[in-house]
């Protein structure tokens, strides 16, 4: 009997090519069996290309004359791939065998504990090109303290996704200047996310399906004006301020958040420093005055007095 399943890409306008396998199912111990004339076509690794947004692949179960009646389960899975948010990796397709032929009767998705849909069956598997985001921290001005740490908060929403992000195993890197791991935040399935940066330091999310919205805050810090950059191998935003937010294209994506220093250095000498200045240089000019005089009056044998 046929049964046809579907693959749907988003975020993506490449024409990849997935590959799939099938596999009698055994349900209760969650392993491949194989049954007395029971198979299924095509046999060994299932190509299918999407050459748009979605395509479809028709396979066949396959029941002979010697074949038992009752139930019976199949496994279709998608393997993993490195660049590609799998929303879906299985179906478990029931076909219940009777004197009248073979029957689709209901479909799981993912676990074989997952409840059975009955008709329509609709065994999609979606895949959301997968991006990261890599947030960088700079300081620069004098004396910016390039030891201090600045704190920041980051949370995902759905956006154009369609995966809400409490549904995602999340994954977060963060290096030093050098490029040195120095911490991990573990897969978590969560919306929010706070950590600090020093300057040169970066920290790298992945496992993000495009079209995932993201807004990041930095705490404000005394003495500097904040400004950002965000970019996705060119410049796609920028501005002032502690705030920022886009939407994840594909690939990476990198936004850039630099602290200025507005401390100035304090004018010496104060507001009376010119009229001092005056004061003094005629001081000195009565003295050099009374010099000359006296000089002069001590050639003519006299005596000067001012």
């Amino acid at each position: 009997i046929p049964f046809t399943f579907t693959k749907k890409i988003y975020g993506s306008t490449e024409k990849p090519t997935f590959k799939f396998t099938i596999a009698e199912w055994d349900m209760d111990k969650n392993a491949a069996k194989t049954s007395t004339d029971v198979g299924y076509s095509p046999e060994g690794e299932i190509s299918l290309k999407v050459t748009g947004s979605q395509a479809a692949k028709t396979v066949h179960f396959i029941f002979g004359s010697k074949a038992a009646y009752g139930d019976y389960w199949f496994k279709i899975s998608e393997n993993a791939y490195t660049k590609w948010y799998e929303a879906a990796t299985a179906y478990f397709v029931h076909v219940k065998l009777s004197a009248e032929g073979a029957e689709v009767v209901g479909v799981k998705k993912n676990k074989v504990t997952a409840e059975e849909n009955r008709m329509p069956y609709d065994t999609v598997f979606q895949n959301y090109r997968l991006s990261t985001l890599q947030i960088n921290k700079l300081v620069e001005g004098s004396p910016a303290s390039q030891d201090q740490e600045y704190s920041f908060k980051l949370v995902f929403a759905q956006g154009s996704s369609k995966l809400k992000p409490t549904a995602l195993s999340i994954q977060g890197r963060k290096y030093n200047a050098d490029g040195e791991l120095i911490e991990t935040l573990d897969y978590e399935k969560k919306a929010t996310w706070e950590f600090t940066l020093k300057h040169g330091e970066y920290i790298i999310f992945n496992n993000l399906p495009t079209g995932l919205k993201w807004t990041l805050t930095e705490a404000s810090s005394d003495g500097y004006r904040a400004a950002w950059e965000i970019t996705d191998g060119s410049t796609i935003g920028s501005g002032e301020g502690y705030v920022s937010s886009d939407t994840l294209k594909k690939d990476t994506n990198t936004v850039v958040y630099t602290n200025t220093s507005t401390y100035r250095l304090p004018e010496t000498g104060g507001s009376g420093a010119t009229t001092y200045t005056m004061v003094g240089l005629m001081l000195i000019l009565c003295g050099i005055t009374y010099l000359i005089y006296q000089t002069k009056a001590r050639r003519k044998g006299g005596y000067y007095s001012p």
